[in-house]
């Protein structure tokens, strides 16, 4: 464990691996987990299944990561409902994590993984749950959320898009399209990875 920073005698930053924490020195007991981006003093979305902030870091990283994130996440939502699956959804968290993807143009993976870790692999519901009606219930809640998580893309993705002025770096118009699983601020896959590369060689 390694300070990472001291406000005086308010608080304390420490580092654990690549878990942050702060600690309120004028309050016993009083720890709070932090992003995991060092020197960002925001709350995680979800402390360790989602250990990013919403407001910038977690849209920065990776369409995999985020996928991960995803699948964990919905794991855990599955074991919270778990005498009730049909009822189990995504929340505020699993929109985060949509927004990010949209960013990054990973919306088809990341709600796939968030879907299934919800609510267990589609294919197998039959075998999941066994209780008669259940089956059905938990086909239908998945629809919904493929409609609620589609619907919150779109929304994502009007947002950057409306941020970047509704036009590609090239100079091309935007749409929000996030199931073509582009990054929401261009046009095409190629646009994205040209300006990627341009800015590594910078």
């Amino acid at each position: 464990m390694t300070v990472e920073s001291c406000d005086s005698f308010r608080a304390v930053v420490v580092a654990c691996g690549d878990r942050r924490f702060e600690l309120l020195l004028s309050q016993d007991n009083w720890v709070a987990e932090l992003c995991r981006v060092p020197g960002c003093g925001h709350l995680p979305v979800a402390d360790a299944l989602i250990p990013y902030c919403g407001r910038r870091h977690l849209a920065e990283r990776s369409g995999k990561e985020l996928a991960e994130m995803a699948w964990a996440w919905g794991n855990d939502r599955r074991q919270e409902f778990e005498s009730t699956p049909a009822a189990a959804h995504v929340g505020n968290q699993g929109y985060a994590l949509i927004a990010a993807a949209v960013s990054q143009g990973a919306f088809s993976r990341v709600a796939a993984q968030l879907v299934e870790g919800c609510y267990g692999e589609p294919n197998l519901i039959d075998d999941i749950y066994l209780n008669e009606a259940e089956p059905m219930a938990v086909r239908h809640a998945i629809d919904n959320e493929h409609l609620l998580l589609k619907t919150r893309a779109r929304s994502a993705a009007a947002h950057i898009q409306k941020l970047a002025g509704g036009l590609c770096v090239c100079g091309a118009t935007l749409f929000p399209a996030p199931e073509a699983n582009v990054p929401a601020r261009y046009c095409s896959t190629q646009c994205a990875s040209s300006a990627a590369a341009s800015t590594a060689i910078r």
